[in-house]
């Protein structure tokens, strides 16, 4: 057989958000239970799935029912660690010492306030009236219900609302990649994404919240919420149609390798025995890249993306997401990638999980690497880290590299002229993968080069 890709680069991190998508077709395939949830927290409970302070599954556990020890520890451990992240510094002994259950919402607020004192913040007040200034304790409309019992929402949602605080307060969420298009009266921004999260990405910096929240509209490279007609589409073209598998489409080798690497996620092979080499790929290319050791620690990484925060977002304040390109035109882009492509991007995803050892690990360290450069708003160390990623060797790699940008970000750049040609005064947000911003005749470029006023927004 063929080797590839031995030895050389592979551009596997610098793919189009239906990696993304592909991670998630295990779970909307499959009937999950609904989750059980307050309305009114919809909005503290996305930020704080993205501050890591709770399992998701809570939400099918109890969530409203009154919180456990091992919860209420795993959120203070939880605003801890942000503390530390923060720099503040603790003093000896434990603070996030239970007192005897049932916990209140008042001794769960005590508990939080006994954490800052230990880490030497300035406090004023009770822990009602200190809590209540932060924005963390707003009420139940009749009241503050300090003696009612804390459930596990209440306990989330206090967390995700000190971290979120203490962020602003230190001006310390993730900067982000983020320009500002203007023509007129007409405004897009422009924020660069990175398709696969991690927790510390979040918060992010409140200038870019004010940009969405000021924003009539969110543009996305594909709404990965839409699933009329596109999971259908997406389904019908990562999978072999025709009774074959992928053991009948690739040398005998690379069908081991694929089988091994199944096996150490604990994926049982059938279920993956029809998909495509290119779709297979985008699959375990998520639980890779994110250090996952799981299908579900993909998916999780996938949720964390910068793309899905916003649409999740648009979604909870109903603002229209209107897609630049669509599921079924990114469908259409990998599978019309060459046979010898797909393989070679199936291979070069399988070595790396099969022999982590032989620089297994680059594209999760590159991805670690990126997304603190996106924290810190470093776009110039991020361009030099994606562009050495990109070093173009052979045809092969040539033919992956076009379909991610060239014509792609042609199409982009246009429909975002409209955008800025068009009458009257809009203001729109978009985002897209950071690569559309950073590579050679980028969409910034294509910008202005056609006259039009883009600025970096640094902070």
């Amino acid at each position: 057989m063929k080797n590839y890709v031995s030895n050389k680069k592979f551009p596997v991190l610098l793919l189009a958000l239906l990696l993304v998508f592909s991670s998630f077709t295990s779970v909307w395939a499959n009937e999950t239970p609904m989750p059980d949830f307050s309305p009114w927290a919809l909005e503290d409970l996305n930020e704080g799935e993205r501050y890591g302070l709770f399992d998701p599954s809570w939400y099918y556990n109890g969530f409203r029912d009154q919180i456990t020890i091992e919860r209420a520890d795993l959120i203070l451990s939880g605003i801890e660690e942000r503390l530390d992240a923060l720099g503040y510094e603790r003093a000896a002994g434990e603070t996030n010492l239970i007192p005897e259950m049932p916990l209140t919402r008042g001794e769960f607020l005590t508990q939080l306030y006994n954490i800052l004192e230990n880490y030497g913040l300035e406090i004023e007040g009770t822990p009602e009236e200190y809590f209540t200034n932060m924005g963390v304790l707003r009420g139940t409309g009749t009241g503050n219900a300090l003696d009612s019992p804390c459930t596990s929402e209440h306990g989330v949602i206090f967390g995700t609302r000190l971290v979120e605080a203490l962020y602003k307060e230190q001006d310390a969420g993730s900067r982000g990649f983020m320009w500002l298009a203007e023509n007129g009266d007409n405004k897009v921004y422009l924020l660069g994404s990175i398709h696969i999260g991690d927790t510390l990405v979040y918060p992010v910096d409140n200038s870019i919240k004010e940009a969405f929240e000021g924003s009539q509209a969110l543009y996305v490279e594909a709404n990965l919420f839409d699933q009329s007609g596109g999971m259908e589409y997406f389904m019908e073209k990562s999978m072999y149609q025709d009774g074959t598998s992928i053991k009948d489409h690739i040398p005998a080798e690379l069908h081991e390798k694929v089988v091994k690497a199944l096996e150490l996620y604990g994926i049982p092979y059938e279920a993956y025995s029809t998909f495509k080499p290119w779709s297979l790929a985008n699959n375990l290319n998520a639980i890779h890249a994110s250090s996952s050791d799981s299908l579900e620690g993909g998916q999780q990484a996938a949720m964390l993306g910068i793309d899905i925060y916003f649409m999740t977002k648009a979604m909870l304040a109903e603002m229209p997401i209107v897609e630049l390109e669509g599921i079924a035109f990114q469908a259409d882009m990998f599978d019309g990638l060459s046979k010898e492509v797909q393989e070679m991007y199936l291979e070069s995803i399988v070595d790396s999980i099969l022999d982590p050892s032989d620089e297994g690990d680059e594209e999760q360290d590159l991805l670690k690497e990126w997304l603190i450069q996106w924290q810190k708003g470093d776009h110039e160390s991020f361009t030099e880290s994606y562009m050495d990623s990109m070093e173009e060797e052979d045809e092969i790699s040539r033919e992956f590299t076009l379909m991610l940008f060239g014509e792609r970000d042609e199409n982009m750049a246009n429909k975002i002229m409209e955008l800025l040609d068009a009458e009257g005064e809009s203001t729109y947000f978009l985002v897209v993968g950071a690569g559309h911003f950073t590579v050679e005749n980028s969409i910034i470029d294509r910008l202005q080069a056609s006259g039009y006023n883009v600025q970096y927004i640094a902070k």
